[in-house]
């Protein structure tokens, strides 16, 4: 085939064709969500988007028992979004430690150091707000802890989410960062 005969049936219909040819270019850059979410889920983590400086406000019950195929994760994560991972069976039984204050999140990582375990960590209100410690459960899924039975902690281990980096927090506008992160994966624990 000719290029002009290339040209003419690569033409959209109702244009006019030039002289030259140019291949349509596709996006090689990818956004800072897109690539945290690429990653996240080949480690067995189940993501999926929400709408930005939101903590929800799309529907997102679908993925306390569906995760995303991997060629929808850069579609999905298209444009200004936060990101998001479920805790539960669908990210390999990850819970999540909850901090809401400084003080919960220092007292947890301490406890978490002096039983040897490696640290998955992000702070969610910049350094003197909380944040989130990412485990595996060894046994399976856990229940969740939820507000007011644990000091300014919560237990996320069931079909509950939590934004991770780079995520704008809803209330302060603070940008989620890894604190932490030992390892290639949340380390695996168990409940004992």
């Amino acid at each position: 085939m000719s290029q002009e005969q290339l040209r003419k049936r690569l033409q959209p219909p109702n244009q006019v064709a030039t002289d030259r040819y140019t291949e349509p270019q596709l996006a090689l850059t990818t956004t800072p969500a897109q690539d945290n979410a690429v990653q996240l889920h080949e480690m067995g983590l189940n993501v999926f988007p929400v709408p930005f400086a939101q903590k929800g406000g799309w529907p997102w019950k679908q993925f306390q028992y569906i995760r995303l195929h991997p060629a929808q994760l850069l579609l999905a994560f298209q444009g200004q979004c936060n990101l998001a991972i479920m805790a539960g069976r669908t990210s390999n039984n990850l819970f999540i430690i909850d901090c809401e204050t400084q003080d919960s999140f220092l007292f947890h990582g301490d406890q978490l150091a002096a039983a040897g375990i490696p640290i998955w960590s992000v702070r969610s209100g910049g350094e003197k707000g909380g944040g989130h410690y990412y485990l595996f459960c060894k046994e399976g899924e856990i229940g969740n802890i939820p507000p007011g039975e644990l000091t300014q902690t919560e237990i996320r281990g069931s079909r509950c989410y939590v934004l991770t980096p780079p995520s704008v927090h809803p209330d302060t506008g603070v940008i989620y960062q890894w604190h932490k992160r030992d390892g290639d994966a949340p380390p695996t624990v168990s409940l004992h």
